[in-house]
């Protein structure tokens, strides 16, 4: 929402200046039809001047009462008159669009409270729903106090009702309006909020709201940058959002858009957020999310600013939550995730969290990559101990790994993944506490040794031959 706000300059006012209007106004005491011409008066000078640049003009503005002219307009007029409503909303839009203090002065004046009044007043008026829900984005935008004055003034649930303009297919501002009403919702889309927005309904109103308008590209990143302020906020709002679809159409996004940077990487930033429920992780792995991501990263976001960062987040998260984590694993090896993960790491966008979510997703994928082929290793390694039971008699020693997957799901699976001899087990005395066998017995229990999901040592028990070798029996179940 950086581009240009849309205005109307009316030529009469092209070279005004507040100070005769306000003057004007003062001669007819505030009359409605003169304080109607007035708010024209300042949203045509605003205009002018923001798009023109003219700074001076702005600060002549402030100066000569411009913006108090406009607070007492509205307190007199916003209910009664559209007119008023609709120019006063579509000036305050524009002046703090084009200059921060004027965002500042005009919270301090009550504007926020005002914006909020005259939309609630003229709620399926076109003019006003699409001035008003610029207003309130603008004002809340980078500025947590007006956000704070703009949710206690009833924002939240006065939005909901704007949004429902979205779905009149038929107006001409549909489209627009819906977009204004998904920017001021990431405005407000704060800690303190987050029970607001949940009460007024705002997941299924933007979930209907995407599968209606998902295929304008300007709502679609209005789309993708609510749902990623609004995963973020707290597991309510991620298992609502799940619920009512959004994640498939995260996915279709971000698939039509494949050319698009911006929505790509808000599009990952939304999974990112949302697979952090185990429901939703879930859901994204069975809609083939993890060689999404995997291309997207490889393709389009590794040489993008939080690219890397945004992309390796989801990878994580897919690969951790809910009983899917351990197939999401297998996808993103199957989508050469390790390979992506390697090169990414060099890359000069990877930011140090970037890098931390690789090096732990490379510890949790380069295990899983190496028993995509566990019969073959099986065998390679019963090999290995028949050779060493017709050689020389050594000592070999299993270390097993307990499985990742908890819940009570499936038995607790252990895999042999490593043979190495009993002696270096002995002289690593950090890792390993273990007891010669003794070398007269015939028969001898032998330990396997490893670490459970706990860090505890877990231990499986095979038998010696004579010749003190271990016998490795590939997958148990505790």
């Amino acid at each position: 929402m950086e581009k240009t706000p849309s205005s109307i300059a009316l030529k009469e006012f092209e070279k005004s200046r507040a100070s005769e209007i306000v003057k004007a106004m003062e001669d007819h005491d505030y009359d409605l039809s003169i304080c109607e011409w007035g708010i024209k008066g300042f949203e045509s000078i605003a205009a002018y001047a923001m798009t023109t640049q003219n700074t001076e003009s702005l600060a002549d503005f402030m100066d000569d009462g411009g913006c108090e002219a406009i607070i007492t307009i509205m307190s007199k007029y916003s209910e009664s008159s559209q007119t008023v409503a609709s120019f006063g909303c579509l000036a305050i839009s524009i002046l703090v669009w084009s200059l921060r203090e004027f965002k500042e002065f005009f919270g301090e004046l009550g504007g926020c409270e005002l914006i909020v009044f005259a939309i609630s007043m003229h709620i399926g008026d076109a003019e006003v729903s699409e001035y008003g829900s610029r207003a309130i984005a603008y004002l809340a935008k980078q500025n947590i106090h007006n956000s704070y004055r703009l949710s206690d003034a009833g924002a939240c649930d006065v939005l909901a009702q704007v949004g429902n303009f979205g779905f009149c297919l038929r107006h001409q501002k549909c489209i627009t309006i819906a977009t204004n009403v998904c920017y001021a919702f990431v405005q407000l889309s704060e800690a303190l909020n987050a029970k607001r927005l949940f009460d007024c309904g705002i997941s299924s109103l933007i979930s209907e709201l995407i599968k209606l308008h998902y295929k304008n590209e300007d709502f679609a990143i209005a789309g993708m940058e609510i749902i990623c302020a609004l995963a973020s906020l707290n597991a309510a709002h991620r298992e609502e959002l799940g619920k009512v679809g959004v994640c498939q159409y995260v996915i279709k996004i971000i698939e039509l858009y494949n050319k698009n940077n911006p929505i790509i990487l808000e599009g990952c930033e939304a999974i990112m957020h949302l697979s952090l429920s185990p429901n939703n992780a879930y859901i994204l792995g069975e809609e083939n999310t993890c060689a999404l991501i995997c291309k997207m990263l490889f393709n389009k976001l590794m040489n993008i600013d939080f690219g890397a960062e945004v992309c390796t987040g989801a990878m994580l998260n897919l690969a951790t939550y809910g009983i899917t984590a351990i197939p999401n694993r297998q996808r993103l090896i199957d989508a050469n995730a390790v390979e992506i993960l390697k090169q990414t790491q060099f890359c000069p966008k990877a930011s140090y969290k970037a890098r931390e979510n690789i090096t732990t997703l490379l510890q949790l994928l380069e295990p899983a990559n190496s028993n995509t082929s566990t019969s073959n290793n099986i065998q390679n390694q019963n090999a290995a101990i028949s050779a060493q039971n017709n050689g020389t008699s050594s000592n070999l020693l299993s270390v097993i790994y307990g499985s990742e997957l908890k819940g009570n799901t499936v038995p607790l699976q252990v895999e042999v993944r490593e043979v190495i001899e009993y002696e270096s087990i002995l002289s690593d005395s950090q890792r390993f506490c273990a007891r010669s066998p003794s070398p007269n017995a015939d028969t001898e229990d032998s330990s396997s040794i490893g670490m459970d999901d706990f860090g505890s040592p877990s231990i499986a028990h095979g038998k010696h031959s004579n010749n003190n070798n271990s016998r490795l029996h590939g997958v148990v179940e505790l």
